[in-house]
């Protein structure tokens, strides 16, 4: 049975130089295509070109092929991915398509990274999350003459329940930016967090304030960032405050622990 991609992009070609711009005549050497789709006009793939935010693409290039595929095979069945392609190379292209669609790049980013967490391990590659992202066409051929094989297709939407959480970590992100982001003569001793950001800090401290981690990362990172952001004069309830905002499952008195309080 031959199925028709409802959810395909826009096809690109690409340069040497790494810029990219509409193909007005796709043929298979067409080697990329958008994730979402761009509005007609467009010439490049800018974010702010997609026609919806309903498409994610996902890539893992840190791991076997092999293991790659049996991920993609069981995402597929288990009607997860409606789409997978082996780029030739050492990835597997996998699409998810949700039914409830993001409405902005910040929602869209948010829903890339819950996706991430949810069904691949964390592990996909970040670069990943925008829009408008370039991803293997099915089919076509490399500048080396590999085929980039179409593994899976469907049109399967899912039902992928995310804006509780949304809204959660929007009150969260509110309430940790009042606490924190407070001017210096707000409280004597202590470095804001913006002036924080803007400098070379620890990798942890960084991950914290902004609360970028990905599974695996939160046991190693964050009893180095509590102890550097006490130095740097954040009270104990305000790490307590940022630590919460990253859903680490962990006792009560973690933070409290590792801050130096009986």
């Amino acid at each position: 049975m031959i199925i028709t991609d409802e959810y395909f992009g826009t096809p690109m070609r690409m340069f040497e130089n790494g810029s990219a711009v509409v193909e007005e005549k796709p043929d298979s050497n067409t080697e990329f295509v958008t994730v979402n789709r761009l509005r007609d006009g467009s010439r490049t793939a800018k974010d702010d070109y997609v026609e919806t935010y309903a498409n994610f693409i996902f890539e893992i290039d840190g791991e076997e092929v092999e293991t790659q595929k049996e991920r993609a095979k069981r995402l597929f069945e288990n009607r997860i991915i409606n789409r997978a392609v082996y780029s030739g190379s050492k990835s597997i292209h996998c699409r998810i398509t949700v039914e409830d669609v993001p409405e902005d790049k910040r929602e869209y980013k948010f829903v890339w990274g819950k996706l991430n967490e949810a069904y691949f391990e964390g592990k996909a590659d970040r670069a990943c999350s925008n829009p408008a992202r370039l991803t293997r066409m099915p089919n076509a051929r490399r500048s080396n003459g590999v085929k980039q094989q179409r593994l899976h297709l469907s049109n399967e939407v899912l039902n992928f329940e995310w804006r509780a959480d949304y809204e959660h970590s929007k009150l969260l992100n509110a309430y940790v930016a009042k606490m924190c982001f407070q001017p210096q003569s707000h409280n004597e001793g202590k470095t804001p967090a913006e002036t924080l950001l803007k400098r070379n800090i620890p990798l942890g401290a960084r991950k914290l304030l902004e609360n970028t981690f990905i599974d695996g990362e939160r046991h190693v990172f964050i009893p180095g960032a509590i102890l550097f952001l006490k130095k740097c004069g954040f009270s104990l309830v305000e790490i307590e405050t940022l630590v919460r905002a990253t859903r680490i499952k962990d006792g009560v008195n973690y933070v409290r622990n590792i801050y130096g309080y009986k």
